[in-house]
């Protein structure tokens, strides 16, 4: 299997915006967890993860991303929920697999 490649900006400036969207094996309520909803511990269950970074009133980054808490401390890391696109050529929007053949790049000018 070949890894995939890197492609770096050419820009007059040592800046960069990096977008990364998390489907699939990350579990997004464990990375930037809302702990500032009370029903969420409960709802968790077991999954629940204690500790991590308070990002603000609401959310809470996970343990493991110390190194990633540092750069949203330095804001040079944001955090955004509920931002991609829904599957939009589909009829079951919801489902895996259409989020596999249909990333977020469907939009539409005309809605």
């Amino acid at each position: 299997m070949a890894l995939p490649g890197i492609t770096l900006a050419a820009a007059p400036t040592e800046r960069r915006f990096v977008f990364v969207i998390q489907r699939g094996a990350a579990d997004g309520l464990s990375t930037v967890m809302p702990t500032g909803d009370p029903a969420f511990a409960a709802a968790r269950g077991m999954l629940a993860v204690q500790g991590g970074t308070k990002l603000d009133a609401m959310f809470t980054l996970h343990p493991a991303m110390a190194e990633t808490a540092k750069l949203y401390v330095g804001k040079e890391a944001l955090f955004l929920h509920a931002v991609a696109s829904r599957c939009c050529r589909s009829p079951r929007p919801r489902r895996s697999r259409c989020r596999r053949r249909f990333p977020p790049r469907c939009a539409d000018a005309s809605r």
